[in-house]
């Protein structure tokens, strides 16, 4: 049963404590902001005191018919997690560090500051913000930090308001994590969208919905929007050619022909057109995906003369180093 506490029913003894913890979590006064219980799904997760959160988009909890469904799913997600859910409603102008400090004193001390219960993973439905890390000069986001919370790998500085890598760091989870989010813009279509998850979620919880041991689960519109070019014409190769492949026609003749349209990796030019600088730095690239070919042996196979005369067998480490399938195209996207 899902019950509704405001924050001092739920404190009790320790209310000032954990009103610190959430006042970190959101930056709002703890006692405007209800939080929301659930019963303990069964006598195992009473004796691990385990807990998770759910931080939701404050504005997704307004509709009503949306809040029912998401209680109903942390029921059943408490149930296989064997520990209790908290679901906390949190605005999209929250500061991701305020989340951190909020997931970390949880983490640390557990959600009655007791240190008798223990944060086991963290949910986050709808656009609950995300932080933004920085390692190399590089800018992704980035849900880690939520949950690297013992001797993180990247901590927060204030001066560029983002959390930056440090190499001294643990980089490994202490909690799992989950991420909830609608391809929507409009409030009352993520709405829908949301909903219309959790119902599907919810069969699958209750057995109406099963699944073989293997699903596929892909974001195909964002992964093709953020995959780099030259990965993205490399699996066009794979799809273009896939007949080939299937059938292991792995042969010099194939080769010489991707090499030819191997595009290099800003200017989209095809390989007979590219500059002989240009040749090296694809030959480079090529070699570096193989543990069999040196840089001058991949040059050597460029030319027209070399791949007749190369052997059937050697053609598939060329071609191997040309195409990628869709996961290893994806792999890391």
């Amino acid at each position: 049963m899902i019950f509704e506490r405001s924050a001092r029913q739920f404190l009790g003894f320790n209310r000032r404590l954990l009103s610190v913890a959430l006042i970190f979590l959101l930056g709002f006064q703890v006692f405007e902001l209800p939080i929301y219980e659930l019963s303990k799904a069964q006598s195992r997760s009473e004796e691990s005191h385990n807990f998770f959160v759910i931080l939701v988009q404050d504005e997704l909890v307004r509709d009503g018919g949306f809040k029912s469904k998401l209680y109903r799913y942390a029921e059943a997600a408490q149930e296989s997690a064997q520990a209790k859910a908290l679901v906390v409603p949190v605005p999209k102008s929250a500061s991701v560090l305020d989340i951190y400090e909020g997931l970390s004193q949880w983490y640390q001390l557990g959600y009655a500051q007791d240190n008798k219960t223990s944060l086991t993973g963290v949910v986050l439905v709808g656009e609950v913000p995300i932080p933004v890390v920085e390692k190399n000069e590089t800018l992704w986001p980035s849900i880690f930090p939520y949950t690297d919370l013992e001797d993180p790998a990247y901590l927060w500085d204030d001066e560029v308001g983002r959390f930056k890598y440090q190499s001294s760091g643990d980089a490994n989870p202490e909690i799992w994590h989950g991420v909830i989010r609608s391809n929507e813009k409009e409030l009352e279509s993520q709405i829908s969208d949301l909903g219309t998850y959790l119902d599907e979620n919810y069969k699958v919880h209750s057995g109406v919905r099963k699944f073989s041991k293997k699903v596929l689960f892909a974001d195909l519109i964002r992964q093709k929007k953020r995959l780099p070019g030259d990965l993205f014409s490399q699996y066009n190769q794979w799809v273009k050619y896939a007949e080939d492949f299937q059938y292991l026609r792995f042969t010099k003749h194939l080769a010489r022909q991707l090499l030819r349209e191997s595009e290099s990796l800003d200017e989209g030019n095809l390989y007979k057109n590219l500059s002989e600088s240009d040749k090296q730095s694809l030959a480079v690239k090529i070699a570096a995906q193989s543990d069999l070919l040196e840089v001058e042996q991949v040059r050597a196979l460029m030319d027209a003369d070399s791949t007749d005369t190369m052997p059937d067998v050697q053609s598939k480490i060329l071609i191997d180093s040309l195409i990628k399938r869709y996961f290893e195209a994806y792999e890391n996207w």
